[in-house]
């Protein structure tokens, strides 16, 4: 696992869990008919969230 340090005072981060974000799909023209069925063109990725314990500032990475 990769350790993540703060970009802001260079101390570790702790992992505070995960963002998931929809990548795709149309949120516009079409999409107001299609409903929810337009939706499952998106692709749902997952982020994770990090926590400085000394300067409170969060941060999002990509996994790996």
């Amino acid at each position: 696992m990769v350790e993540r340090k703060c970009t802001n005072c260079n101390q570790p981060l702790e992992k505070a869990g995960e963002m998931k974000f929809r990548i795709g799909g149309d949120a516009q023209g079409a999409g107001w008919l299609l409903g929810s069925r337009n939706q499952l063109a998106g692709e749902v990725k997952a982020f994770g969230l990090y926590h400085c314990t000394k300067c409170g500032k969060e941060e999002v990475y990509e996994p790996g």
